[in-house]
Formats: structure tokens, sequence, C-alpha cells
């Protein structure tokens, strides 16, 4: 019920109390610890609260949660490995505990490309009798995002757990990304909306969702306000909004409004790359989106030299960082093709990706929803699309017939999906 200003005065408080009672407490120094670890620039104090963890864990051998924070630094400040090793051990700690075990799964199906390990670990945690939640929704996005693409098995998955709880917010929020996938968007707005009673105020279960479905559908002006409320009346990060913003005017051709937002906003960032301030290990994920909006503004106004110039950054970026993010490797890889205006390299990992290796959890949506909007004219960009929509029509009709099997499927939403 606290605000977090108040929150965090408030934990500032009894951890010095706690300090004063007991100051070489193992529990303590955790405590503390923690408390640092969610309050201080991790890149600029790393090594300090790498190092009293790391204190902490020779005190308390057997702290599993000690264990796991070490593995979240070395993770935020790209040491990708050895954060890997911090997360096994914590598994060899608590081999019992479902939540590390389902981070693990994540990281190897995603991060270290050991899919069969990482889905053999969600499978075996889903078959407990009370399985954490996380197994069904990691569930069906590993079965999306594998050779097969069983999008009608993930699917089933989601569609049986909404069944047993159908207000969860994992659920609804995968069930509306696999969805948008199908391009089912009926079936996703229902998801979005239930969300929206439920969790009124998520900004990622709840804002991010409906920002998508205005994108893909096209309503801008709906997107423009949709992000004006969140910003001013629900606490939504001013990175995230501005940067959406700047999405919004580029899509509707005001390249204008859009560069004065990023200027305005994100000037200090732009002026950090700029200056070399700015490494590629100092970017914070919410600097992504406003930096690929500006080179997308610089080639529209045939800046060309100046976007390769950020390209070449952002790009430095991705394939150091491509384990920060689960699905990085394949959204990184076409992401760098289009920041460069590389039409020919983007279409050659688009193909591999949807057709070769069929990986394609989230490919579809991100290309409804304009993430490559500069190449949406190209008559080669056009014709992949068009094989790629006409694959995504054949799993979409097995997904609909299932669903009207089991009666969760509204007849008046055929003719939304035939248009």
């Amino acid at each position: 019920s606290l605000s977090r200003e108040e929150r965090d005065k408030m934990m500032g408080i009894f951890i010095k109390k706690a300090l004063d009672l007991n100051p070489e407490s193992p529990d303590v120094k955790l405590a503390k610890a923690d408390y640092d670890f969610k309050n201080r620039n991790i890149l600029n104090d790393s090594s300090e609260i790498i190092s009293a963890f790391r204190a902490i864990l020779k005190m308390k051998p057997n702290s599993d949660r000690c264990s796991y924070r070490l593995y979240q630094v070395l993770r935020s400040i790209g040491k990708y490995d050895a954060a890997h090793e911090y997360l096994e051990n914590t598994v060899r700690m608590d081999p019992l505990n479902s939540f590390y075990k389902i981070v693990l799964a994540r990281d190897l199906f995603w991060k270290k490309n050991e899919r069969e390990k990482g889905f053999r670990i969600i499978v075996e945690e889903g078959l407990k009798d009370n399985p954490n939640r996380g197994t069904v929704h990691f569930k069906a996005l590993m079965l999306a995002d594998q050779p097969s693409s069983d999008y009608l098995s993930a699917i089933k998955v989601i569609n049986k757990a909404l069944g047993e709880q159908p207000y969860t917010y994992g659920y609804l929020y995968w069930g509306t990304l696999l969805a948008l996938d199908l391009n089912l968007v009926p079936l996703a707005k229902k998801y979005a909306q239930l969300i929206q009673i439920k969790y009124p105020d998520n900004p990622i279960y709840t804002y991010e969702p409906a920002f998508k479905l205005c994108i893909i559908e096209s309503r801008y002006e709906d997107a423009l306000d949709l992000t004006k409320i969140w910003l001013e009346n629900k606490g939504l990060d001013e990175k995230i909004a501005f940067a959406n913003l700047a999405k919004i005017y580029f899509l509707q051709g005001k390249f204008k409004q859009s560069e004065e937002i990023l200027i305005e906003n994100f000037s200090h960032v732009f002026e950090r790359i700029d200056n070399g301030q700015l490494t590629i290990d100092g970017i914070q994920l919410t600097d992504i989106a406003p930096i690929k909006s500006y080179i997308e503004v610089l080639r529209e106004k045939g800046e060309t030299n100046k976007a390769a110039f950020y390209s070449s950054f952002l790009c430095s970026y991705y394939n150091k960082h491509v384990q920060r993010v689960i699905w990085g490797e394949k959204m990184y890889s076409m992401d760098c093709y289009y920041l460069q205006d590389d039409i020919n390299g983007f279409l050659s990992a688009l193909n591999e990706t949807f057709f070769i290796t069929g990986n394609r959890l989230s490919i579809f949506s991100n290309l409804k929803s304009s993430r490559y909007a500069a190449f949406e004219d190209k008559a080669d960009y056009q014709e992949l699309f068009k094989r790629i929509d006409l694959e995504t029509q054949l799993m979409r009709t097995e997904v609909i017939t299932f669903l009207k099997e089991h009666g969760d499927w509204d007849t008046a939403w055929d003719e939304a999906i035939d248009n």
C-alpha cells in the first residue's frame, strides 16, 4: 500500500536498525546487499555490490538467495557465462525450488541454445502436483519457438491453464502474444481486455499488449491517447512512454514531431554516444528503443552517415549482449540488418528464422506491429511477408478449429479474421 518512495525510505530505516542491532549477522548483511542491489546504479556500483554478495556467500556457503543475486548482478553487467555458473550453483543448493529451475530452463533454452535440456526441465517441473505457473507459459512459448513451431500445442497449454485459472495474468499476457503471432486479433483483444479489468495498473501486462494491438490495427491516435494517459496517470516509465510516442509519430509520417520528442527526452543519451562516454556495456534496455527510432528518423531525413554511426554503435551492443533478452539472438540479428539499411541481410535472416530454423515466436507479431516499418514498401519484403502470412494462416486455421471444438471461439470473430 506504500508508494515506492515511502517503501524505500522505510526499508532504509529498518536496514539501518538491523545493522545497529547485529552488524555481523550474515542475514543482516544479505538484507543490506539486497537493498543496495535494488536501489543503487548497477553499472556504477557493480564491483561493490558483487563484493558484498561474495563476502556473504563465504559466510553462508549454502545461501541460494545470495548465489541467485550474484547471477542477477553479473547478468546485468554482461558477464553472462559467470552469471550462468551462479545460476547452476543456485539450483544445486536448492534443487527442489521450482522458481530457480524455471529460470535455468529459460536460460538454457533461449540463451545457451540447449533447447532440449531446457524444455525437459519445464516438462518435469510441470508434472508436479503443484507446478509453478511459470512452467505453463514457458512450456507454451518453448513449443512455439522451436523448429516444429507447434503453435497448436502452445495454445492448448494456455487454453487449458486459463480454463483452470481464468484470470492469471501470465496466461493472459502470453496468450495475447501467441494469438497475435497467429493474427488472431479478436482473441488477443479478449485476453488484453481481461488483463485490463483484472490488473488495471500494471505497465507490463496491461499497457504493453494494449499498445501493441493499437499499432497492429494502425489505431495510432488511440495509441497516442493510451500512452499519454498511462504516462500522466498510471506511472508508466517516462523512457518507455516517450520512446513509444516518438515511434507513433514516425509511423504516422510525422518525422519532425518524432525527432523533437527524441531530442527533448533522450539528447543526453545521443550526446554521450557522440562523445564516447556511453559504452555498449552502459546501455540500458530502455535506451534501445529511442536509439532505434532516432536512426529511423535520421534515415528519413537523409542523414545516412549519422544514422550509420548510431546503427554501428547499437549493433556492437547487439553482438555482445545477445543473451540479455530471451530471444535476443534472432531479433537482434534482424534489428541490426534493419538499422544498417541492409534489406538483403534482413530478408535472409528473416527467412532463415521463420522457415529454416522455424523459431517463430514473436516474429509475425513484430512484423505486423511495424518493427521494420522502413522496409514495408519494399517489393522483396512484401513477397517474403506474403509467404510468412500464408504459413501463419495455415497454423491459425488449426488453432481456430481447436478453439471452436472447445467452445472458446466466438463465431462473430470469423468475419474479423476473414478481413
